[in-house]
């Protein structure tokens, strides 16, 4: 992760990915956000990448929760919700428009 995090200072507006541990993420948001850019400048906007399927339903819901009330969290700019055309094997992954729908009213 420390490459990661050397890779994000080089950059204004860095995204972490979303792979199935809450508290992971959530240190790496909170590690980032004390980071620098090359023009001394403060991280901005840190986003999270979660891709939907219906197996990752509850976490998105946990996500919220901690999101809500982790100060890890504080600098978080947004979750950006990534969905696969139903195609092949991903017949499964964001076919969830209902679950989608309820994703966002869960957020707002």
């Amino acid at each position: 992760m420390e490459s990661s995090v050397l890779t994000a200072t080089r950059v204004t507006h860095p995204a972490v990915s979303y792979h199935g541990s809450c508290d992971i993420l959530a240190d790496t948001v909170q590690k980032l956000s004390r980071y620098k850019n090359k023009n001394g400048s403060k991280l901005k906007q840190i986003n999270v990448h979660f891709m939907t399927a219906e197996e990752t339903y509850n976490e998105a819901i946990k996500l919220f929760e901690l999101i809500k009330t982790d100060n890890r969290f504080e600098d978080l700019n947004a979750v950006v919700f990534l969905g696969l055309k139903q195609c092949g094997r991903a017949t499964k992954a964001a076919n969830a428009k209902n679950g989608f729908s309820k994703l966002n009213d869960r957020a707002l």
